[in-house]
């Protein structure tokens, strides 16, 4: 075995390589792989004479060049691709044992195709029903990945759906990081509801004062599930006058807003009674 040292290095994207020298052995240099289906190739000088190496198992010889000075420069290559990642790897030479050499070798991975690259998960939530007229936004168009890069929506923001169940959005992620992610694609379907509710509530009849309020006035309906809330209140008694009622109405769908109705509500005097002899009379 050669006397020597060995340093290996490798980063992300970049393949690995190793460098070995000695004063005496056969050059070896070994390296463990990073991918399989990777070429290794060995490049070395020999300082102490022009004679053609002798190549280790399972290795051809790419271009050897014997120096009219007496140094002699190769490069060689393992005869197969390697099987797998994570694999020792040795490129070495058996002969000539006692000259001084440098060596190095390098591991190129194979190009990644759409095959190969990795796949990332897009995190897109059902969106909730939108009203006809609604523009597509962030609301709906808010998928997310682990994986930074950029989106694109079909339809895109701005967009005005026409009514109907079960439409179909979609988005496509374009990787920042090509060589390592492939683009990614994902969709869900959004409810576009008709129209906003209708709420009924006709005038009610004029009450006279020191009536509490009751549903014969606070009557409002609605063509959807949902919650109304008056002003005033059940119960409250109201004082003379021209008065407003008001209901807001809460659908149970979120997708429509809140609707405000009012209504007029004329309070009036109660019409006293004068009791005679003859029975009582209302006056006039």
């Amino acid at each position: 075995m050669a006397s020597g040292a060995a340093v290996a290095s490798t980063s992300s994207g970049s393949p690995l390589s190793a460098f070995a020298s000695g004063a005496t052995g056969g050059p070896t240099v070994s390296l463990t792989a990073t991918k399989a289906g990777s070429l290794v190739y060995g490049v070395g000088n020999d300082w102490n004479g022009a004679v053609p190496r002798v190549l280790g198992a399972n290795q051809v010889m790419v271009h050897e060049a014997l120096g009219a000075s007496g140094d002699t420069f190769w490069m060689q290559r393992l005869t197969n691709p390697t099987t797998a990642a994570g694999i020792p790897v040795l490129v070495n030479d058996v002969g000539p044992i006692d000259h001084e050499w440098n060596m190095a070798a390098v591991e190129i991975t194979p190009a990644a195709t759409a095959s190969t690259k990795l796949l990332p998960s897009i995190t897109w939530p059902t969106p909730a029903d939108i009203v006809k007229g609604t523009a597509l936004g962030a609301a709906q168009l808010n998928a997310t990945s682990t994986v930074p890069g950029t989106f694109v929506y079909t339809p895109p923001a701005g967009t005005m759906l026409n009514a109907g169940s079960g439409q179909a959005l979609s988005v496509t992620l374009y990787p920042t990081d090509g060589a390592t992610y492939q683009t990614a694609t994902a969709s869900v379907l959004i409810n576009v509801l008709t129209s906003a509710p209708t709420v009924t509530w006709g005038a009610p009849a004029p009450i006279t004062t020191g009536t509490a309020l009751s549903a014969l006035q606070l009557n409002a309906t609605a063509d959807v599930p949902g919650t109304f809330v008056y002003s005033p209140a059940l119960g409250i008694i109201l004082p003379v006058g021209q008065q407003t009622l008001t209901v807001t109405f809460t659908p149970t769908n979120t997708a429509f807003a809140p609707i405000v109705k009012k209504v007029p509500l004329p309070v009036v005097k109660r019409v006293p009674v004068i009791s005679t002899s003859k029975g009582p009379v209302r006056s006039r």
